[in-house]
């Protein structure tokens, strides 16, 4: 997939802006799915770490039938 200069620095800005332990703690939180009553995994095995920017119709698709269901 190309993805934009913009969006590589965007997401190096982002990943600058917070410290080791605030990453580790995202990722840790992340995955705490099955702690949530209606909660739900989507696992996107084949889609990259920034899949909110370069597939935003997938991840928006799967977050409105959320918000309905």
């Amino acid at each position: 997939m190309k993805v934009s200069q913009a969006v590589i620095e965007n997401w190096w800005r982002q990943g600058m802006m917070g410290g080791a332990k605030v990453h580790d703690d995202g990722i840790r939180a992340s995955r705490t799915a099955k702690l949530l009553k209606t909660g739900t995994l989507e696992v996107y095995d084949k889609l990259p770490q920034g899949l909110c920017t370069t597939h935003a119709d997938v991840v928006n698709a799967d977050l409105l039938t959320f918000i309905e269901g």
